[in-house]
C-alpha cells in the first residue's frame, strides 16, 4: 500500500470519527430541534397572516353586498382563511377570520369595523 492509499483509507474514518463526536456533544440533535423549530414558527406566521387576509377580504365582501354572512372561505397562496361577518349596528360589523396554514397552525382574529367612519374599533387575537 503507497503513502497516498493510506491516507484515503483514513479520511472516512475521521469522516465517521467526526459526526460520531458531534452526536455525542449534541449539536446533530440542536441542529435538528432548531429546523423542526423554525418551520413551527414560520407556520404560525402564515396562519397569522392568513387570518388578517381573511379580515380584510371579509371587510371587502361586506363593502361591495353589505350582507352578513358566515364561514366563507379563502383560499390564499398559503392556506385557508375562514372568515364571518356579523352586522352589529347601522354602521359597525363585526368580522371573525380563522386562518389556517398546513391544518396545523390555526390563529384567529375578531375585528370590529366602523364603516361610517372607516376605521377599526377592535382588534384582537
Amino acid at each position: 500500500m503507497t503513502k497516498n492509499e493510506k491516507g484515503l483509507t483514513f479520511l472516512p474514518i475521521l469522516f465517521f470519527a467526526t459526526l460520531i463526536l458531534l452526536y455525542l456533544t449534541g449539536s446533530i440533535p440542536r441542529v435538528l430541534s432548531s429546523r423542526e423549530t423554525l418551520q413551527n414558527e414560520w407556520g404560525k406566521y402564515q396562519a397569522e397572516r392568513n387570518a388578517e387576509a381573511g379580515v380584510y377580504l371579509g371587510l371587502e365582501t361586506w363593502n361591495e353586498s353589505a350582507l352578513p354572512f358566515s364561514g366563507k372561505s379563502y383560499i390564499l397562496s398559503s392556506g385557508t382563511a375562514q372568515v364571518t361577518v356579523k352586522k352589529q349596528s347601522e354602521t359597525v360589523v363585526e368580522i371573525i377570520s380563522v386562518g389556517l396554514h398546513e391544518y396545523r397552525f390555526k390563529d384567529k382574529i375578531t375585528a370590529v369595523y366602523d364603516t361610517k367612519q372607516s376605521r377599526w374599533m377592535n382588534w384582537s387575537r
